[in-house]
């Protein structure tokens, strides 16, 4: 028995034939299928909207990022798997703090170099980029004046003055009286690269 497949305009489906090979079929065309014989599958189609990018992860390992607005479909035979993700939105008050590996380093002597990105912007990653993540002290959930390790975690950094509640208890005065000093301590981000040459928790720091 011979079955027709539709494949409408703009979309690709490949013909896997019973020895292996493939074929890609594009639309719009009615494909033969002969059960036994071929098999024909529909490739999905990824798309990505201006605020977003496709990664694409090849099967010899090496990673492609498109930028939006832009269509690709599955590849079986090239392609391990497609994401759609968000570009970063950076306010005008926020930054990334990047690492690009050197294209012309060996992985034995993989250097990286440090980039800083300023909002307000969208950005696409590179496959040859990570994000620096943040793991600073910050308030308890349960108790805003107390202040815990790791507990304020992310990748944007702002730049505009912010504060912390913190309280030091068991405080003799000069008469010897026990008491609990009440601090709000106010901060500001000026000089970035000072910052990450000379301490990974500014907040652990105080």
């Amino acid at each position: 028995m011979v079955l027709l497949r539709k494949i409408k305009r703009g979309r690709r489906s490949i013909v896997w034939k019973f020895n292996g090979d493939a074929q890609y079929i594009d639309g719009p065309r009615l494909a033969v299928v002969w059960p036994c014989i071929n098999r024909i599958q529909p490739l999905y189609m990824h798309q990505a909207n201006d605020m977003q990018f496709l990664e694409v992860n090849y099967l010899d390992g090496t990673t492609e990022v498109k930028p939006g607005p832009v269509a690709l479909s599955d590849d079986p035979l090239k392609i391990l798997s497609i994401f759609t993700k968000d570009l970063i939105k950076l306010d005008a008050n926020e930054l990334l703090v990047l690492y690009t590996q050197k294209e012309n380093e060996t992985k034995q002597d993989a250097l990286s170099v440090r980039n800083i990105i300023k909002g307000p912007t969208l950005y696409c990653p590179k496959p040859n980029e990570w994000i620096h993540e943040f793991t600073w002290h910050g308030e308890d959930g349960a108790h805003k004046t107390r202040i815990i390790p790791g507990a304020k975690v992310f990748q944007k950094l702002r730049l505009i003055p912010d504060q912390f509640y913190y309280n030091i208890t068991d405080v003799r005065t000069s008469d010897d009286a026990l008491i609990t000093v009440k601090l709000m301590v106010f901060y500001e981000l000026f000089d970035v690269e000072t910052m990450l040459n000379n301490t990974h928790d500014p907040i652990a720091d105080f």
